[in-house]
């Protein structure tokens, strides 16, 4: 879940409790998956960049940031 800090809050769904708590974005995150294989969770944000973070660890693994006067229209995800 996204909420007003900038973090990203991963939660186990059978216990309701706090498994993860990622933070690496300096505004609201827009958006969050996880990868196919369950490994990575890809988040992206008004600003401007999209994280990969490993999903066992919660650990930064690589940040595209796009250039912020292009407002974002050249990120893909």
């Amino acid at each position: 879940s996204g909420v007003t800090d900038y973090s990203i809050r991963v939660w186990d769904t059978h216990t309701s409790s706090l498994l993860l708590t990622l933070t690496g974005h300096t505004n609201m995150v827009m958006c969050c998956a996880f990868s196919s294989c369950g490994n990575y969770i890809y988040s992206g944000s008004a600003d401007c960049s999209v994280i990969k973070w490993e999903a066992s660890t919660g650990a930064l693994l690589y940040r595209y940031e796009d250039n912020k006067d292009s407002g974002g229209k050249n990120m893909v995800m």
